[in-house]
């Protein structure tokens, strides 16, 4: 009997000293987590105040709306992840093109991020080679494709030219930016119900087909 108080005892103890640690655990994750956040939320504000430019996060701080932007980047990818769900059969060049120009604007970047933006100009050479595309969407395309490789070249107006041509610049450089997703977003919409080409089968292995076929 002895024993078994003893070991009923110990446990006891043993509970009685676990909750306190447990509970200490889960309250320096919290607190973890929540300096994270903050210092993430800080160091998001104050990189789209010094050095990002042509974003959200900026534009919403020149506004005095800087504490909205971890929420409207969250809206921002909700509503992409949507579209690229309900766009999933679109030709993956031109989705790439898109992901490509929203990893841009949602959030803030500075000037060598900008090299996010080559994959649009692969979407938009594959747009003007493919067969299917208007001549209007090509020229479109081809407009588009020169413009924006010519702004891209470094270092670029935005630490180049004096003020107020960098802002010009910028106001430029964000319009074809604009232009280049609203194009990419209309071939998405008109091309999502196309299955894509499938490869063409090899020589051998249509004759062997023919061949069972025939039998």
């Amino acid at each position: 009997m002895s024993g078994i108080s003893v070991s009923g005892s110990s446990t006891a103890v043993v509970e009685n000293q676990s909750e306190p640690a447990m509970g200490g655990g889960q309250h320096g994750a919290t607190v973890l987590v929540e300096n994270w956040s903050g210092r993430a939320i800080q160091g998001v504000q104050r990189g789209a105040t010094s050095g990002g430019y042509a974003n959200v996060h900026t534009l919403l701080t020149e506004f005095g709306l800087g504490r909205w932007n971890l929420h409207a980047s969250f809206l921002i990818l909700i509503a992409f992840g949507f579209w690229v769900f309900f766009n999933r059969k679109a030709d993956i060049w031109l989705l790439i093109g898109v992901t490509a120009i929203i990893a841009r604007l949602w959030m803030y970047h500075r000037w060598y991020n900008d090299l996010l933006l080559l994959l649009p100009l692969i979407s938009l050479y594959r747009l003007i080679r493919y067969k299917e595309s208007s001549e209007i969407a090509k020229r479109i395309a081809f407009t588009l494709f020169a413009l924006h490789l010519a702004l891209s070249i470094a270092p670029g107006g935005l630490y180049l030219l004096p003020f107020p041509l960098n802002s010009i610049y910028v106001y430029v450089q964000v319009t074809v930016w604009v232009a280049m997703f609203l194009i990419l977003m209309i071939q998405v919409h008109q091309n999502r119900h196309w299955a894509r080409a499938r490869p063409t089968d090899p020589p051998a292995l249509s004759a062997l087909s023919r061949e069972v076929n025939g039998c």
